[in-house]
């Protein structure tokens, strides 16, 4: 659906990032059984039809859980100036408004912002989530349609000036550093703008530390719903992912090394192309995935065997709850304090020791590891729809 000329009008249908390969077919049951619909794989509700609903399966029309898997291509499109802003879900009265970077816009829109509903949806919350505008009058229509009470400003995405105008509404601002904060430059112009910020809005983190540090608010980041995929592993030699971004903290060369070690192969994400070559010339086996969006990563996992994240520093470690919730074991760094595999950064050989424990008893590791996800999961979902609920309520 579109916003002209202040309606919405329809716009042609889009993939969902939930739905899966066909896996059957189902009777329609108004027309005598002479038309038989499609079902599709469900990550949030196990199957789901296209277009019309079927008695026991959810359809992706009526479905609140319906999640692009194109931004490109949203049920609310507004070109300005300052870009194309993009709505999910479509634009109603809510409680919680999200103001999303849009260079991000994949990885929030597909992953933040459907667990921010199905969170907030238990607490008796609803929420919109917005990707693209940076300033005020590019939100205002947003603003007039939802009309919400608290409005998050991911990343300091809004202004102060758009910050303050929002708060003389009448409206509770909150301001949530995350991504920033491994970004020094961005983190510096943050830092000069901080008092205005915590003038006219609520400073909140996902980061329990930096908020011990700093005094914020601490909002736990929600966790999206995928479904456990059932694995079997083919082979002694494992696929091994390490799925982080090329950076120091990472400490993606002794992973390699050490999965290396282990007779093992090791796949990195886009972007190490450079690490690869240095590792090939090393006698590693390396792959390097091709650059995808969030929802093609999900499905793409699900062919590895392991995954490693065994970093110096993570702020949370989304790829390794979202792994693990799809039944692949997982080895985090004692720094993420979750999970049965945890391990040292600096320690080589305790790795190669789990990558031979897992590679043992995978079928053991990829529950324990999936409990361990689920726990993790329930905590930060409820984390983060109490935080959100107090700020509503304080709101109202």
């Amino acid at each position: 659906m579109r916003l002209v000329g202040g309606r919405i009008r329809q716009s042609p249908a889009i993939d969902c990032v939930y739905r899966g390969k066909q896996i059957g077919f189902a009777h329609c049951p108004s027309c005598r059984g002479s038309v038989r619909l499609k079902v599709f794989e469900c990550d949030v509700h196990g199957a789901c039809t296209v277009g019309r609903s079927v008695p026991g399966i959810r359809c992706c029309s009526e479905c609140d859980d319906y999640a692009y898997a194109a931004g490109s291509r949203a049920l609310y499109r507004r070109e300005r100036r300052v870009g194309a802003m993009y709505v999910w879900p479509r634009p109603s009265r809510c409680d919680v408004l999200l103001v999303m970077p849009h260079s991000a816009g994949d990885h929030w829109i597909h992953r933040y912002a459907p667990a921010a509903r199905a969170a907030l949806r238990a607490a008796g919350l609803s929420v919109v989530a917005v990707h693209g505008p940076n300033r005020l009058p590019a939100l205002e229509p947003v603003l007039a349609l939802c009309q919400p009470r608290v409005v998050f400003n991911h990343a300091a995405m809004l202004g102060t000036d758009s910050v303050k105008a929002l708060s003389d509404r009448g409206l509770r601002v909150v301001t949530l550093v995350h991504s920033c904060l491994a970004d020094l430059a961005r983190m510096q112009s943050l830092v000069s703008r901080l008092p205005e910020y915590e003038r006219y809005s609520v400073v909140a983190t996902p980061s329990h530390r930096i908020a011990k540090l700093t005094g914020w608010v601490h909002i736990p980041n929600p966790v999206p719903l995928l479904r456990e995929r059932q694995r079997h592993r083919q082979a002694d030699q494992l696929n091994v992912g390490i799925l982080c971004r090329p950076a120091v903290v990472k400490n993606i060369v002794p992973q390699a090394l050490a999965a290396c070690r282990a007779g093992h192969k090791v796949v990195l994400l886009s972007g190490c192309d450079h690490i690869a070559s240095w590792l090939r010339h090393a006698g590693a086996d390396v792959k390097v995935a091709p650059r995808m969006p969030w929802f093609r990563l999900m499905r793409w996992i699900r062919g590895l065997d392991v995954v490693m994240m065994v970093s110096h520093e993570e702020s949370f470690g989304y790829v390794a709850v979202e792994s693990a919730l799809q039944g692949v074991p997982v080895i985090v760094s004692t720094a993420m304090g979750w999970g049965p595999f945890q391990c040292e950064p600096h320690a080589d050989e305790q790795m190669v020791r789990l990558l031979g424990l897992i590679a043992a008893r995978y079928d053991e590791a990829a529950r324990a590891c999936l409990q361990a996800a689920r726990a993790l999961a329930a905590r930060q979902n409820a984390g983060f729809a109490r935080a959100v609920s107090q700020l509503a309520r304080t709101a109202s």
